[in-house]
Protein backbone atom coordinates (compact mmCIF):
# COMPACT_ATOMS: atom_id res chain seq x y z
CA UNK A 1 0.00 0.00 0.00
CA UNK A 2 1.23 3.20 -0.97
CA UNK A 3 -0.03 5.69 1.66
CA UNK A 4 -0.21 4.27 4.83
CA UNK A 5 -2.55 5.24 7.44
CA UNK A 6 -0.53 7.15 10.47
CA UNK A 7 -1.68 6.06 13.83
CA UNK A 8 -1.62 7.55 16.61
CA UNK A 9 -1.93 5.56 20.58
CA UNK A 10 -2.91 7.55 23.46
CA UNK A 11 -1.88 5.84 26.64
CA UNK A 12 1.53 3.91 26.70
CA UNK A 13 0.12 0.67 29.19
CA UNK A 14 -0.41 -2.90 28.15
CA UNK A 15 -3.24 -2.68 25.58
CA UNK A 16 -1.10 0.04 24.03
CA UNK A 17 1.66 -2.57 23.65
CA UNK A 18 -0.56 -4.85 21.92
CA UNK A 19 -2.50 -3.07 19.68
CA UNK A 20 0.93 -1.38 18.44
CA UNK A 21 2.27 -4.82 18.13
CA UNK A 22 -0.48 -6.09 15.85
CA UNK A 23 -0.27 -2.73 13.98
CA UNK A 24 3.25 -4.16 13.04
CA UNK A 25 1.59 -6.74 11.21
CA UNK A 26 -0.17 -4.50 9.45
CA UNK A 27 0.68 -3.55 5.56
CA UNK A 28 -1.87 -0.80 5.48
CA UNK A 29 -1.06 0.97 8.80
CA UNK A 30 1.96 2.53 10.67
CA UNK A 31 2.56 3.99 14.31
CA UNK A 32 3.45 7.57 14.02
CA UNK A 33 3.10 9.21 17.29
CA UNK A 34 1.81 8.30 21.13
CA UNK A 35 1.11 10.34 23.79
CA UNK A 36 1.50 9.65 28.07
CA UNK A 37 1.48 11.32 30.70
CA UNK A 38 4.82 9.00 32.41
CA UNK A 39 7.99 10.38 30.76
CA UNK A 40 9.98 7.42 31.22
CA UNK A 41 7.04 4.90 29.84
CA UNK A 42 6.11 6.90 27.20
CA UNK A 43 10.06 6.91 25.82
CA UNK A 44 10.55 3.64 26.55
CA UNK A 45 7.12 2.86 24.24
CA UNK A 46 8.54 5.07 21.63
CA UNK A 47 11.90 3.35 21.06
CA UNK A 48 10.37 0.41 20.90
CA UNK A 49 8.07 1.42 18.49
CA UNK A 50 10.34 3.20 16.01
CA UNK A 51 7.67 5.71 17.10
CA UNK A 52 8.10 9.18 15.00
CA UNK A 53 6.65 11.93 17.94
CA UNK A 54 6.07 10.55 21.52
CA UNK A 55 3.92 13.61 23.38
CA UNK A 56 3.65 14.45 27.06
CA UNK A 57 -0.40 15.33 26.20
CA UNK A 58 -3.49 13.67 24.84
CA UNK A 59 -4.67 17.42 23.43
CA UNK A 60 -1.00 17.49 21.30
CA UNK A 61 -1.41 13.86 20.20
CA UNK A 62 -5.00 14.88 19.04
CA UNK A 63 -3.83 18.26 17.53
CA UNK A 64 -1.10 16.67 15.21
CA UNK A 65 -1.65 17.04 11.79
CA UNK A 66 0.10 14.13 10.59
CA UNK A 67 -2.03 11.81 12.18
CA UNK A 68 -5.03 9.78 10.76
CA UNK A 69 -6.83 7.63 13.04
CA UNK A 70 -5.80 8.06 17.35
CA UNK A 71 -6.45 4.71 19.27
CA UNK A 72 -7.48 5.37 23.08
CA UNK A 73 -6.13 3.11 24.95
CA UNK A 74 -6.42 4.47 28.52
CA UNK A 75 -8.62 2.88 30.63
CA UNK A 76 -12.27 4.16 30.51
Amino acid sequence: MKNKIKWGILGCGKIANKFAADLELSDGGTLYACAGKEKDKRDSFAKKFNIVQAFDSYTKLAECPEIDVIYIATPH
